[in-house]
């Protein structure tokens, strides 16, 4: 199947170019996307936007998370469930985060989720992004799933995750755009 081994191949690019990144580089990183978003109008008109927390290799999201909720928006992070999907939860501190199935920070399971369709943004993680709104996750599949047809759904990156073309299958979710440290892209957007 070319589709699943040419992810694999990106993958695997994509690993060797964030390992040994400082992790002063993703910090920063995290703050200058941070003061992107800020003045963007989706952000302006958005109440309750989605966020993840970041993993090894990936800009840290924790600016991102204080802008939200300094701004007197609701940040709510995805939480995997026993089914193989992800609810949306709101969190008002970053210590209510928790080591969830995967290692990743997430809610604790007794918290109260929301419905994912009364979210205004979501800012979703990937491995690779290209310019067409195609997306490469870990592999999974969660948010292909969980995300509601229609939703706004910005991908967050370092500029060095843009590829030419991210293989796509029937299943894949497009991003409407890409926000790195140098700024706001929009795609072409789902398909």
């Amino acid at each position: 199947m070319e589709s699943a081994s040419s992810k694999r191949a990106i993958r695997r690019q994509m690993e060797a170019r964030r390992q040994g990144l400082a992790p002063e580089r993703l910090v920063a990183a995290g703050r200058e996307i941070a003061l992107a978003l800020e003045p963007l109008p989706e952000f302006q008109r958005s109440r309750r936007i989605a966020l993840f927390a970041s993993l090894s290799g990936e800009p840290d999201t924790r600016p991102v998370f204080e802008l939200i909720r300094g701004s007197e928006r609701e940040p709510l992070f995805p939480r995997c469930t026993e089914d193989g999907g992800l609810d949306f939860v709101p969190i008002g501190a970053w210590s209510e985060l928790r080591p969830g199935r995967f290692g990743i920070l997430e809610p604790e399971p007794s918290a109260p989720a929301t419905f994912a369709d009364t979210i205004d943004l979501f800012l979703v993680p990937g491995v690779a992004f290209d310019r067409n709104g195609g997306r490469l996750g870990r592999g999974r599949g969660y948010y292909d799933h969980a995300l509601p047809s229609g939703a706004r759904v910005w991908g967050l990156a370092l500029e060095m995750q843009w590829v030419d073309r991210v293989p796509l299958t029937a299943l894949d979710r497009r991003v409407d755009a890409v926000l790195t440290e140098t700024g706001l892209v929009r795609t072409a957007g789902p398909a």
